[in-house]
């Protein structure tokens, strides 16, 4: 799922989920931000939700970008808030929710960046209206990402055969929209 410019974007989940953790294809999405100017995701998720849970794989984010994921209530033991659970291998991981309905995110984000967070993690991440700002300063001589309007492991059609999308070499004949080899 892409967020290009200064768009947002809000993916509700309803009113009753039961049991999605299980079912729900919409458990795992990968969402990109485009840096053309800041965005916001939103995951609304459902009022009464039971082993309802969903994990959100944030690749492409820059400052300004926000995250918003509110749940309903105070949960099981207050943990209806948008908190930080750790950050490792070059990915901030945020929960929101408890076990019976959560939202985990994965926010790629280097240790340079990760230390802007940390030096005052109020500024950037908000409990009290489950939001969360990218850090960093916008840039405005900075050009937008160039984000893939395909997602990993699709095949593409070259004159070599299929390939998978992210093993495409810069140059290489691929099939276009009218089925002629373009490199």
């Amino acid at each position: 799922m892409i967020i290009d410019g200064e768009s947002s974007f809000t993916l509700d989940a309803g009113t009753l989920d039961v049991a999605s953790v299980l079912t729900d294809l919409r458990n795992e999405t990968t969402i990109a931000f485009s840096r053309s100017g800041p965005g916001t995701f939103t995951e609304v998720r459902p009022a009464i939700g039971i082993l309802a849970s969903a994990f959100l794989t944030i690749d492409e984010i820059g400052p300004g970008d926000r995250l918003v994921i509110p749940i309903d209530g105070q949960g099981i033991g207050g943990l209806n808030t948008l908190r930080e659970a750790s950050y490792s291998d070059g990915s901030l991981n945020l929960v929101n929710g408890s076990a019976l309905n959560q939202v985990d995110l994965c926010i790629g984000m280097t240790q340079e960046q990760y230390a802007l967070y940390r030096e005052n993690p109020g500024a950037f991440l908000n409990g009290a209206t489950d939001t969360f700002t990218f850090p960093g300063a916008v840039d405005p001589d900075e050009p937008p990402n160039e984000v893939s309007r395909f997602t990993r492991g699709t095949l593409i059609e070259t004159g070599r055969g299929l390939v998978a999308v992210e093993d495409l070499a810069v140059g290489r004949a691929a099939q276009d929209e009218n089925f002629a080899l373009l490199p």
